[in-house]
C-alpha cells in the first residue's frame, strides 16, 4: 500500500520542498503523461506553455476537450471508456501521471485494481507515481489513491512548477511509442451523407 504526500491546502506561499519533489519527478520521468480535467479550464494558457516546455503528451477527460489543441502531436485526445485507444495505453504504461483538475471517475479509470499499474510500480521504486491536483479536497484519494496531492487551483500548481521543469531527452522512445499508438489506433468516424 502506498504512503501519501501531504495535501497542500489553499496555499498562498507554497511549500518549496513539495514542489521540488514533484518537479524532480516530472524532469526525470521517462514515460510521463498529463491527464487534464475540467478543473483546468481556467488555466489553459498556462497549461499549453507547460506542455510545450516539457514535451509531455497530454490526454483529457471529455469535459476538458479543447483545453489543449486536439490536433497537436502531443495530444492523445480524450481518455476513458469512450476515448482514444492511444490515450488509454499511455495512461496504463506511464510511469508518472500528472492529473490536473480531474476526479478519476470510473469512465476514465475502468477497473481500479488494474488502473495505471506502471505508475504505481514507479512510485514503489521512488521514480514516479500519480500527482493529483484538485481544488475539491473531497476528490483527492476518493477513487484513485494518488501519491502526491495538491488541494489548490490548477493554475497555482502550474505556475509554481513551470519555471523549474524542462524537457528530458530520454523521452524520445516514449514519444515514438505514443506516435505509433496514434497511427495504429486513429480516432475515426464515418461521415454521413
Amino acid at each position: 500500500k502506498s504512503t501519501y504526500f501531504d495535501i497542500v491546502q489553499g496555499e498562498q506561499f507554497p511549500n518549496k520542498h513539495k514542489y521540488d519533489k514533484v518537479v524532480r519527478l516530472i524532469n526525470n520521468a521517462k514515460r510521463p503523461v498529463f491527464l487534464i480535467g475540467q478543473g483546468c479550464n481556467s488555466a489553459s494558457k498556462e497549461l499549453r506553455k507547460l506542455i510545450k516546455k516539457t514535451q509531455i503528451p497530454v490526454t483529457t477527460t471529455i469535459h476538458a476537450m479543447g483545453i489543449y489543441d486536439e490536433c497537436d502531436p502531443l495530444s492523445l485526445q480524450f481518455v476513458g471508456m469512450h476515448g482514444n485507444v492511444a490515450a488509454n495505453y499511455a495512461i496504463q504504461d506511464s510511469d508518472l501521471i500528472i492529473a490536473l483538475g480531474t476526479r478519476f471517475d470510473d469512465r476514465i479509470t475502468g477497473n481500479i485494481e488494474k488502473y495505471a499499474t506502471q505508475a504505481f510500480k514507479a512510485y514503489e521504486k521512488g521514480n514516479g507515481g500519480i500527482i493529483h491536483v484538485n481544488i475539491n479536497d473531497e476528490e483527492i484519494n476518493k477513487v484513485v489513491n494518488s501519491h502526491y496531492n495538491f488541494n489548490i487551483p490548477c493554475k497555482s500548481f502550474i505556475s509554481n512548477i513551470t519555471k523549474n521543469v524542462h524537457y528530458n531527452i530520454n523521452r524520445t522512445k516514449w514519444l515514438e511509442q505514443i506516435a505509433f499508438w496514434k497511427d495504429l489506433f486513429p480516432f475515426t468516424y464515418d461521415k454521413l451523407d
